[in-house]
């Protein structure tokens, strides 16, 4: 108790120097904080988007078909599968979706693309990426709430490719399950954007049941099950929990699976934002070592009197490690209040860049969102304050180590 008083006491003996090391270590949990809430917030906008556009967070497909995908590759008990798998621990929703390749043609032109057929009940805008960023008409549900089943809904790029408005009409081919070529007529009943030009001039929407029959897949088929979890991180948790609950004979894939350049991206940005974290973390644990070094050698003569008159080296070694951790706790109370304001305004309004950018920014087929906002997990708020805690008492233990071999004659004669 009398170390723990005595460090204290010697921290304010130099309140300039003992202000600025600690808001140092305060600079430190800012810095921490806000890099890795900004890179967490995006990693986890990127896949939502991502999982959103087709395969979810985890993916439930039938053997073969993430490799090679194929109309012909579903699962025939699609609807039952789902339930299933919405029993599963920490899943949020299961949608079942038919995915396929198609021709898009009107009298004028004809292009290629992805033909995806939805649940408009269950395809909701927080599940859906093309619903959400509908510009234009509904999605497939009419006033009544029933599903438009001639309905399709089209991307603004094709829109004005094939010159194509709300009511118009779209013939679109694919190939069934028997390789037969079938063709249907649709009316556009929405437009989306999403930033994408390679999406928006080749992804059409139908209704799943439409495209169920026309592509003879049965009542209940679908190519894919997309599953989302609240959290990107979660997804092998949920994964393994699909897997037990949907049992054998399908494959259930992660994003990182299903989705290799996305995971590509988020590995090596996280990374590259580790990397530069530990540089940080090496400059301020310099500043630290710095100040704590220097408070030891303009102290040597007093810590030279302490040695003389009996105190024990480990006993001296442990008063500099209690005053850098009187150092480290002063700094997290001082970046508390630091970045609890600034992670609220990043959480709740964010920082817009779109200003300063002259175009969008695409990653992976995903339009990066240039507001930048705050997400952390729940295991940061633990883990960003006790690895700056420990930084501070790493950079003391030079300090520390130089006042306890301190020779205490030596110490008296250059002093004097």
């Amino acid at each position: 108790m009398d170390l723990v008083r005595l460090s204290w006491r010697n921290l304010w003996r130099s309140k300039r120097r003992t202000l600025i090391t600690s808001l140092s270590v305060a600079g430190a949990v800012w810095m921490a904080t806000t890099f890795l809430g900004i890179a967490e917030w995006a990693y986890n906008d990127m896949v939502g988007k991502s999982a959103t556009m087709g395969f979810g967070h985890v993916s439930v497909a039938a053997p073969g078909y993430n490799d090679d995908p194929s109309i012909s590759k579903r699962i025939a008990n699609a609807e039952s599968m789902a339930k299933a798998a919405s029993a599963a621990r920490g899943v949020q929703a299961v949608v079942p979706r038919v995915v396929g390749q198609g021709l898009f043609a009107t009298a004028r032109k004809t292009t290629g693309g992805l033909l995806l057929g939805i649940d408009p009940k269950r395809d909701t805008a927080e599940r859906n990426l093309f619903v959400k960023k509908l510009e234009q008409g509904t999605a497939l549900l009419g006033k009544d709430g029933k599903v438009d089943d001639g309905g399709c809904i089209i991307g603004a790029r094709m829109a004005k490719t094939l010159q194509l408005e709300l009511g118009s009409k779209l013939v679109w081919t694919a190939t069934d399950v028997e390789g037969e070529i079938v063709s249907e007529v649709a009316r556009v009943r929405g437009i989306f954007q999403t930033g994408v030009a390679e999406v928006d001039m080749g992804t059409v929407l139908l209704p799943i049941d439409k495209a169920r029959r026309v592509l003879k897949l049965g009542p209940e088929a679908a190519t894919i099950l997309a599953v989302f979890n609240h959290e990107h991180r979660a997804s092998a948790a949920v994964r393994d929990a699909v897997s037990k609950a949907v049992g054998p004979g399908v494959e259930v894939k992660t994003w990182q699976q299903t989705q290799p350049a996305m995971a590509s991206y988020v590995q090596v940005d996280r990374a590259s934002n580790e990397i530069f974290q530990l540089l940080i973390g090496l400059v301020v644990a310099a500043g630290i070592l710095n100040t704590m070094l220097m408070g030891v050698l303009e102290r040597r003569r007093e810590l030279g009197v302490l040695l003389a008159i009996g105190m024990r080296p480990r006993r001296l070694f442990a008063l500099v490690i209690l005053e850098s951790v009187w150092v480290g706790l002063l700094g997290l109370v001082l970046g508390g209040l630091l970045v609890l304001p600034w992670a609220y305004f990043l959480y709740s309004t964010g920082i817009d860049l779109s200003g300063m950018m002259t175009e969008q920014l695409e990653v992976g087929g995903v339009v990066f969102d240039m507001t930048l906002h705050l997400r952390l997990a729940d295991a940061h708020y633990f883990v960003i304050p006790f690895a700056v805690f420990c930084l501070t008492i790493g950079a003391a233990l030079y300090p520390a180590l130089k006042a306890a071999r301190l020779e205490p004659i030596e110490s008296l004669r250059v002093l004097d």
